[in-house]
């Protein structure tokens, strides 16, 4: 970690088998030490910034998006 607080947080989100979700590839795991460009590329695009990634599919029913974020603790707008 980069030495700082972080919370870890799993959503679960229904697969309804659109084109647009086949196309999502999965993510086995990345951390932000071994591939920083893909993290601060995620930062400069979405704002988000994670210590750790992963996604994985179920084939049927549900997808599973695991995370562990770096909280913006002096950001007066930021929501979980």
């Amino acid at each position: 970690m980069r030495g700082k607080l972080a919370i870890g947080i799993t959503a679960n989100f229904i697969n309804n088998k659109t084109p647009a979700e086949e196309r999502v590839p999965e993510i086995s795991g990345v951390a932000y030490i071994f591939n920083q460009s893909f993290f601060k590329e995620m930062y400069a695009k979405t704002g988000v910034d994670l210590e750790n990634i992963v996604y994985y599919k179920a084939c049927c029913v549900i997808r599973f998006f695991l995370y562990l974020e770096i909280p913006l603790c002096c950001s007066s707008n930021y929501t979980l």
